[in-house]
């Protein structure tokens, strides 16, 4: 009941602020220079430390967002949990760290996924208040509601809200962490009409999993920026990481889905019942229901399966578009531009 209640809230905010965003100004100053780093590796880096994704290349961020691990590459408390690690055996040195963090933060304006991880913990920390999780993830929501998170970016704040609540609801069970987390992102993307990858099940937790060991290390080799052997490792780590990713991306053979919301509900009401195998047979149905009726994409291996298109005519497995004809034979789309004389020659 509790998830279905954060689910309903998210989905109810993010109809009134999907198409509110605020673009970061500023950065967390990243002094490291590219010169033991490729594109991907030192675009990724750069991202790790100050969620700068500039220097992404357009093929690495597209297939982050495919699999659903933007997240990484905005600061927020994955990120801070990597850093507190490092101080694991020094408790004494944490709220020092934390106000500093904080304070420091705070200056750019930006970045409040990790203001509000910062604020909860020293919520959760308070001795007095002895506070469970669920109260202090609550009071550090409305705290942060106060402090303007919200009306500065909505939609930072709604993410947090769900994947953060998402956690420690079923944080007793981590299988069931993963399942949600990745329906959490299935309902999200389903509200947003973003497409996503049927692996991103599986390849989502893993590379998180894999982020949470190469963070600490980025962090280190950040703070000392002239020590070539130690970046030239960082690189060659990196680079496994970036090759991992295309690796999976390139034996999928699945295309990206936009689920209807509907099936997504109906899926995640009846894991919450425990019956695992009716939710996934209604996935399953949602993906399979590729009537002619049905749109797709220009883009290659997209399938908008929730939403009407503008079709002249079908013929079997062709779709006549407007400006293209596509084929389609099962997840195989292979779309054409059609000439045009609009206007003067023929292209």
């Amino acid at each position: 009941m509790k998830y279905l209640v954060l689910l309903l809230t998210t989905a109810l905010l993010l109809g009134a602020a999907t198409k509110q965003f605020k673009k970061r100004s500023s950065y967390i100053p990243f002094q490291v220079k590219s010169t033991h780093y490729t594109k991907d590796t030192y675009g990724l880096y750069k991202g790790f430390i100050s969620g700068n994704k500039l220097s992404l290349s357009k093929k690495l961020k597209t297939v982050m967002k495919r699999y659903g691990l933007s997240h990484i590459l905005t600061p927020s408390g994955i990120h801070l949990s990597c850093l507190l690690i490092i101080f694991k055996f020094l408790p004494f040195l944490e709220a020092f760290i934390l106000i500093g963090l904080f304070i420091y933060v705070r200056e750019f304006g930006s970045y409040y996924s990790i203001e509000r991880m910062i604020l909860f913990r020293f919520i959760y920390k308070i001795p007095k208040l002895n506070l469970s999780l669920e109260y202090s993830y609550i009071c550090t929501l409305i705290l942060s509601i106060l402090i303007g998170h919200f009306q500065q970016s909505p939609l930072s704040f709604i993410y947090s809200m769900l994947f953060w609540g998402t956690i420690i609801i079923f944080r007793d069970n981590p299988f069931k962490v993963v399942i949600f987390l990745n329906l959490s992102l299935l309902c999200v993307s389903s509200i947003t009409d973003q497409a996503v990858s049927l692996l991103s099940l599986i390849v989502n937790p893993f590379f998180t999993f894999i982020f949470t060991l190469l963070f600490p290390i980025s962090l280190v080799t950040s703070t000392l920026p002239n020590i070539d052997f130690l970046h030239q490792f960082h690189h060659f780590l990196l680079n496994i990481y970036v090759k991992g990713l295309y690796f999976f991306d390139g034996i999928n053979f699945t295309p990206d889905i936009i689920f209807p919301v509907t099936s997504v509900v109906l899926c995640i009401f009846f894991f919450q019942l425990k019956q695992i195998r009716i939710a996934v047979i209604v996935l399953l149905l949602s993906i399979w229901d590729l009537s002619p009726s049905q749109p797709y994409s220009e883009s290659k291996k997209i399938i908008n399966i929730g939403h009407q298109g503008e079709i002249i005519r079908l013929k079997k497995n062709r779709i006549f578009f407007i400006d293209q004809i596509c084929s389609i034979k099962e997840f195989n789309i292979n779309c054409k531009k059609k000439p045009s004389a609009w206007g003067g020659f023929r292209i």
